[in-house]
């Protein structure tokens, strides 16, 4: 691949190159010089932020969480692909969750209870998407969640009421 490099630096294509070979590289186990060649994608690139993310993966695979979570923050910070961002997210939540840190790990899930439904607001904004009831994976850290119970109601009145003959009636309205 060093030769394509000094040959092919300007090349419009050259960082999807570099990325596709990283990712054969992590394919192959080779995590370390998959980052070697990961860190060489400009942030100008289109490949930047999936460069970023398979870095943290490599980083996992290392052993070193703190550099993964270090560039999976910054995909999620800095993506506009969502999927790449949710993906990050996933990933985060499951460092924290094996490194025992619990709180860290559920701002990244959303529980809704049964007979319920949320609705999620990001800076006093209310998000179109609603949350039915079950477990949501990712979701954004800086939501505020508003729950809703949604089950059918009932509430019962009770009533004597005079009937022709001038006995009491009982009425049940719901």
């Amino acid at each position: 691949h060093t030769v394509f490099i000094t040959n092919y630096k300007v090349h419009p294509l050259l960082n999807s190159a570099v990325y596709t070979v990283a990712k054969l590289y992590y394919r192959t186990e080779r995590y370390g010089e998959a980052v070697e060649l990961l860190t060489q994608i400009p942030k100008r690139s289109s490949r930047h932020h999936q460069a970023q993310f398979l870095s943290g993966l490599c980083f996992i695979k290392l052993g070193k969480m703190e550099k993964a979570l270090f560039h999976l923050e910054y995909v999620r910070k800095n993506s506009t692909d969502g999927v790449v961002r949710s993906e990050a997210n996933v990933v985060i939540a499951d460092i924290y969750s094996v490194q025992g840190n619990k709180p860290a790990a559920l701002q990244f899930y959303q529980s809704v209870p049964v007979g319920h439904v949320a609705v999620a607001t990001l800076f006093g904004k209310v998000r179109p998407k609603h949350f039915e009831e079950g477990l949501h994976i990712p979701v954004n850290p800086l939501y505020d969640w508003h729950l809703y119970d949604v089950r059918k109601k009932t509430h019962l009145e009770t009533a004597n009421v005079p009937s022709q003959d001038q006995l009491q009636t009982k009425i049940e309205v719901s």
